[in-house]
Order: structure tokens, then C-alpha cells, then sequence
């Protein structure tokens, strides 16, 4: 980092938490100074095919989807208890979990068979026009994964209106004010989660027209033109 001109940080979190916690004290400032932010670019079907939610109004039915691998990373147990919770405060839950692989792969799909009321499993979809389908079904995107470096799976759903829940210090955590296109949350914290979605239900209309205008930004022709600064 110190022959670097530039660094290249995914995400703001990552960069705090690398300059904060490798970086000498004496050397942070010079670091943190050519330090930048470039994300991921989402795929650009996504930006052809966005789409704004209208139209939700029975607030009582709450249509959760999640979208990647079966891994513990992506906690997906909470997820699922988070749905459940839902469900005991008079909530009418559907919540599908797209996706396949992973270790707990088995788990996942024996809770989703104990609650089969609430929960459907698809498996992974290869064409993005049936995920698109399933995205547009859906109200809002739950992934409060341990550790997510980026997660393009959040502007998917954003592109399709739905609000987001992420997690505090990973993922898009940093790129948002707190509240805009969604919350981040302790991934650990059932309770703050289901707060954190009865926030969105409250003022879901302005989140998700934020979502739905925020997502340009991750475009490719944008994220190329970041680059492109660095070396001209």
C-alpha cells in the first residue's frame, strides 16, 4: 500500500476496517488519502429490466425472498426465524429461498419442510428472467450474511424495487444512508431484524422508489469510468 498511487477499496466498511486495523497509525492518513471506493457492477439486465413496486397494499402479507448458496455464512437460520417471528406478530409470511449447495444445505431445507407454511425452496435458476419473475413477486430481500464483501444479489433485488436487509458492517453497508434503500442489522439479533422490516413496511413506498433509483450508479459504464479516472 505504501508503492501504491491508489488503493482500490469494494466497499467503505472495508476500507475503515483495513486502514483501522492493519495500517500503522503513523502511515493511516497517507494511506486513507489515496484510498477510493469502487463497487461491484451489477450485470446490466438487471438496469434493463428495472421495475417499480406499486401496488402493496394488504401490509399484513409480507413476501421475503432470499437469493445465493446454502452456506453458514449466509445465515439463513435467522432468516428463517425472522420469518417465524413475523408470523407470531400476526404477519401472513411467504418467504423464498432461492438457491442450492452449501453445508447447510440439508438443515435449511429440514426447517423449510417444518415450516412449509411459510417457507418454499427453489432451486438455483439459470435463466435470470425466472429470477426476475420471482424478484418482482416479492416485497423485500433479507441477507444478513456473517461476512459479505460486496453481495450483487442487493442490487438484483433493488433494481425490482425491494428494499434490502444487509448487515451492519459488510456488503452495501456504507454505500446508503442507514434507512434509504433499506437497514443494515446484527445479523445475530432476531428482534432487530423484524424491527428493521417493520421500519420498511412503515415508509416501504419511499424506500423502495429509492431502490429503484439508486441502483444506476452500479452500473458497468459507471464503475468503468471510476476506474478509468485512476489512469488518466
Amino acid at each position: 500500500m505504501k508503492e501504491a498511487k491508489k488503493v482500490v477499496f469494494i466497499n467503505p466498511e472495508y476500507k475503515e476496517f483495513v486502514i483501522n486495523r492493519y495500517i500503522p497509525c503513523e502511515l493511516r492518513d497517507y494511506v486513507n488519502q489515496k484510498s477510493i471506493i469502487i463497487p461491484n457492477g451489477v450485470n446490466d439486465f438487471w438496469l434493463k429490466n428495472k421495475a417499480k413496486k406499486y401496488g402493496w397494499n394488504n401490509k399484513k402479507q409480507i413476501n421475503l425472498i432470499y437469493v445465493g448458496d446454502f452456506s453458514k455464512n449466509k445465515n439463513i437460520t435467522t432468516s428463517i426465524n425472522v420469518a417465524k417471528k413475523l408470523k407470531k406478530l400476526g404477519y401472513t409470511i411467504h418467504f423464498s429461498i432461492i438457491g442450492s449447495l452449501g453445508v447447510e444445505e440439508y438443515r435449511i431445507k429440514q426447517l423449510a419442510r417444518k415450516n412449509k407454511d411459510i417457507i418454499k425452496i427453489f432451486p438455483r435458476f439459470e435463466d435470470k428472467k425466472n429470477l426476475l419473475g420471482m424478484y418482482r413477486k416479492s416485497d423485500i430481500f433479507i441477507m444478513p450474511s456473517f461476512h459479505e464483501t460486496f453481495g450483487l444479489v442487493y442490487l438484483e433485488a433493488m433494481s425490482q424495487g425491494l428494499p434490502v436487509i444487509y448487515s451492519k458492517g459488510q456488503g452495501i453497508d456504507g454505500y446508503f444512508k442507514d434507512g434509504k434503500v433499506g437497514y443494515s442489522v446484527n445479523p445475530r439479533s432476531i428482534d432487530g431484524i423484524v424491527e428493521k422490516i417493520e421500519m420498511i413496511i412503515t415508509n416501504f413506498d419511499k424506500i423502495s422508489e429509492n431502490c429503484y433509483n439508486s441502483v444506476e450508479k452500479f452500473s458497468w459504464d459507471e464503475v468503468g469510468k471510476m476506474y478509468q479516472k485512476i489512469y488518466i
